[in-house]
């Protein structure tokens, strides 16, 4: 039997159970004078409190009130206005609020029919989302700015270096070491840029997370002061980890400078080792990773919960040193992330803080083999570099070297200049015009798969592509880079594929 219903008790059940907040306000009072369940349990009033409350103080922002108030007044209702109003406990609600205005017949007094709908998790959502986006857009424009920065602090770093192989008064020389220092200073800015906005190119390989740590105490040592000191609570069975060493150090480098400045007065800052999985669900259709858990934790000053959340936003700090750029976390946040594991941060007010950094275990790959060319009596590098000082300077070197050089400044120069007897080297830029580094790289080992190649840049949006490349007789050098450095990448990939290299060559003699 169906069970008959007066539709005044339907009205109620529907007032009473709607999941969004209903309200009947006195205009002319400014209180309100019926609220519904869900309204209530948003705020955190009771019904009395809520309509002892003057409809104006509910309103975080005053002006959203006034501007309500105008457009009911204009149209005589209102369709999702956004307001933000005070909860009981002193947290605020952002809310959507529809409403009509009606007059009561008998007394004549305006009433507002309201409805207001909690959007707030919907807004935090947003906020990420935004926030998401001006990340990745302050990451393009990092990466844009510090490829450019890198050719012109390559340019100058390698002019220097020639200019320092001559007789010079020692006024001179010491004016050119002078700028030698500086633009290594620049170069480092533009690392931590690159690494923020996770366009450099990592060079990981399998290693040892505890000898990695353990060859790191001097630096670690040395970064904390002497207040402080540093302890290692390794696990002897903890597995190999697939990351760029210096990438790994340069992390480490910069939790120590964290952990000094947070530990004032003194404390111990604690690496520990172990073996952990990822705790977040991994890819769809993958098992979850298994990860070496390393944990660097302080016993210095803690950080609140409004610091805590922008740690990892570059240009973010705390200090006050005009020597500070607010990138030392943000890069720590992209190097793991590139490296495809994750970091996590704890820290209390006066309890010191906890960095969690899950780095994947490496999987063991049989060595390569690498095939003995025939011996050369001279060696030719196939230079490809777009810049048109650096290409004239990087040649210079290497002809100083003994190489002899045929330079272009395009990708597809090269690639119609390419002669597999007469090249035994290419060194190229990553990003070029028509053809770049990477396309380049590949066409070439398609013809010659044993040629060695150095690939260059300021920077690499194509790093997937790169990481694809055959690892054999292939090294890369971040701009700006030595020289030397140089040299030595095209000797030893020389030695790996057993070809003859120039007696003549001279190695530069390294400056500071």
């Amino acid at each position: 039997m169906v069970k008959q219903h007066n539709p005044q008790d339907i009205h109620s059940s529907v007032v009473e159970e709607c999941p969004f907040g209903i309200v009947l306000s006195n205009l002319r009072r400014g209180l309100i004078e019926q609220a519904n369940p869900a309204v209530l349990r948003t705020l955190g009033y009771t019904l009395e409190e809520f309509c002892a409350i003057p409809i104006t103080e509910l309103y975080v922002i005053p002006d959203e009130r006034d501007r309500f108030l105008a457009l009911l007044e204009e149209n005589g209702s209102v369709y999702n206005f956004s307001a933000q109003f005070r909860q009981r406990g002193g947290g605020t609600v952002h809310a959507l609020i529809s409403g009509y205005m009606w007059t009561d017949p008998e007394t004549g007094e305006n009433y507002l029919q309201s409805y207001l709908l909690d959007v707030s998790r919907q807004r935090e959502l947003e906020e990420t989302l935004n926030h998401s986006h001006r990340m990745e857009a302050v990451g393009r424009l990092a990466g844009g700015v510090a490829h450019d920065f890198n050719n012109i602090t390559q340019a100058i770093s390698l002019s220097c270096e020639l200019a320092l192989q001559q007789s010079l008064n020692p006024e001179l020389d010491g004016l050119l070491r002078d700028i030698l220092r500086q633009t290594a200073r620049a170069a480092q800015v533009t690392r931590q840029l690159l690494a923020f906005s996770r366009r450099q190119v990592l060079q990981p390989r399998a290693v040892d997370l505890n000898d990695c740590l353990r060859h790191a105490m001097p630096l670690l040592r040395r970064s904390v002061g002497v207040k402080a000191s540093v302890e290692l609570r390794l696990e002897p069975s903890a597995e190999q980890v697939f990351v760029d060493p210096e990438q790994l150090t340069l992390v480490l480098m910069h939790l120590a400078d964290n952990a000094r400045e947070a530990m004032t007065r003194g404390g111990v800052l604690t690496l520990s080792t172990a073996a952990a999985r990822m705790e977040t669900p991994s890819e769809e259709g993958r098992p979850r990773r298994s990860m070496v858990l390393l944990s660097v934790s302080d016993n210095g000053r803690g950080m609140d919960e409004a610091t805590l959340h922008r740690i990892f936003e570059p240009f973010f700090s705390t200090k006050e040193t005009p020597l500070t750029t607010g990138l030392g976390l943000a890069t720590v946040h992209g190097i793991i992330a590139q490296s495809k594991g994750r970091i996590e941060c704890s820290s209390q007010p006066g309890h010191g803080t906890t960095f969690r950094i899950f780095l994947p275990v490496a999987h063991h790959r049989a060595a390569r083999r690498t095939q003995t060319a025939a011996p050369q009596k001279s060696i030719c590098v196939l230079l490809a570099e777009d810049d048109p000082i650096v290409n004239k300077l990087l040649g210079h070197g290497l002809r100083q070297a003994g190489f002899s050089v045929d330079a272009t400044r395009n990708g597809q120069e090269a690639l119609e200049m390419f002669d597999a007897a007469r090249h035994h080297v290419l060194v190229s830029d990553i990003l070029m015009p028509q053809l770049d580094g990477l396309e380049l790289a590949t066409l070439l080992r398609a013809r010659k798969p044993e040629l060695p190649i150095v690939l260059v840049s300021g920077f690499s949006q194509e790093i997937g592509v790169f990481n694809k490349l055959p690892p054999g007789n292939l090294s890369y050098l971040q701009k700006p880079f030595a020289a030397e450095k140089l040299i030595e990448a095209i000797h030893s990939l020389l030695a790996q594929s057993g070809t003859e290299q120039p007696g003549a060559a001279q190695k530069p003699t390294p400056q500071s």
